[in-house]
């Protein structure tokens, strides 16, 4: 069963301001969860945060948006293509 520490906790790990703990959750640079006004931070999330590691939801996000732009770039080519050939036919494909 994963433990979770609760802000004031992850504050003292870190001798931050619980303020700044809440702020590292809701920028998303810590794992977080928040349920009912409550942030609750994994025990392995603030090992992951001392190594300087995006947590894991950042982490993918990161390679949607890398696949994302990937398609992006496919369909500016397919774009270039067919405007391309538009010129060449004078309209006409």
């Amino acid at each position: 069963m994963q433990k979770y520490y609760k802000i004031s906790e992850v504050a003292k790990i870190f001798g931050v301001h619980h303020d700044t703990v809440k702020k590292w959750c809701i920028a998303g640079d810590i794992e977080a969860n928040n349920i009912g006004g409550t942030w609750f931070i994994p025990t392995e999330a603030t090992e992951t945060y001392e190594r300087g590691e995006k947590p894991k939801r950042v982490q993918m996000l990161e390679k949607q948006n890398e696949r994302l732009q990937e398609q992006i770039e496919a369909m500016q080519m397919t774009i270039r293509r067919v405007a391309g050939t538009l010129l060449e036919t004078g309209g006409e494909l």
